[in-house]
């Protein structure tokens, strides 16, 4: 199977069929859930007799390949009314199993899923940027090789229209193209340097996003045009009438930034 091959396949990968990871990866996923584990011993927010277990459930669940899944995802959920009796955010997916790890503190949180969740964000976050680091040395003693660097958003309902805007956009230089303001807490964005000569896109390359591959030349407003009203509207929010009466992305960020 080619390289593109793997990215094409829409059904889920037998496990066996998966690209071997690193120990790197092993160890940097080990670092993730020992920091969730401690975060949910000290936090009191679980019950004691319940650690062991819920310690099981988080490592299962930060070393899948499919990166990190809620411990507590199941289709067995609160309905709304069950999820105000306790006072937990309505709006939330919270499995009624957590509620059974839950200590008398943790039942009194609005949303008692970001105890693990933020730990994760966090841990995420100073792991990626040590990788970033790390390439960032690499790409500064190679930049002759470079003409160029491009931002790379990710193409789903999560990015926000900052990073939207500038994806596939070519920078001087890579502090310029890291420069930018992210909406989001946890910005999912990556630099790639531009190697002189390949500024373009081949017919056959492909990016990822969350229809499937699309044309790598295809960036996060070439994306967006293509999506259902339904999917804009959850992106745009109260900007959908200023961008269908034609305000770019670009216009959108500038009036989202003006007080």
């Amino acid at each position: 199977m080619g390289f593109f091959d793997f990215f094409k396949k829409k059904e889920p990968l037998p496990a066996e069929q998966w690209p071997p990871v690193s120990q790197k990866w092993i160890d940097d996923r080990k670092r993730i859930a020992d920091a969730m584990i401690t975060e949910a011993r000290s936090s009191g927010y679980f019950k004691a007799d319940k650690i062991p277990e819920l310690s099981e459930k988080i490592k299962a669940s930060v070393m899948d390949r499919n990166y990190y899944k809620d411990p507590f995802n199941n289709n067995d959920c609160l309905t709304a009314e069950e999820k105000k009796k306790y006072g937990f955010n309505t709006r939330l997916k919270i499995s009624k199993e957590l509620i059974g790890f839950l200590s008398d503190e943790g039942l009194r949180l609005e949303n008692p899923k970001a105890i693990l969740e933020n730990t994760y964000n966090k841990q995420f976050n100073i792991i990626n940027n040590e990788y970033r680091e790390k390439s960032s040395q690499i790409i500064n003693s190679n930049s002759s090789l470079f003409s160029g660097y491009r931002l790379v958003g990710t193409l789903d309902t999560r990015t926000c229209l900052v990073c939207g805007s500038l994806d596939g956009k070519i920078f001087d230089t890579e502090e310029a193209a890291t420069a930018h303001k992210c909406l989001n807490e946890h910005c999912r964005c990556v630099v790639l340097p531009v190697i002189k000569g390949m500024e373009d896109f081949d017919e056959d390359d492909e990016r990822a996003s969350m229809d499937g591959p699309v044309s790598a030349s295809t960036t996060y407003e070439k994306w967006l045009k293509k999506q259902p009203v339904k999917i804009k509207k959850e992106i745009l929010g109260d900007y959908y009438e200023k961008y269908k009466n034609g305000t770019s992305l670009e216009e959108l960020v500038k009036i989202i930034k003006t007080p």
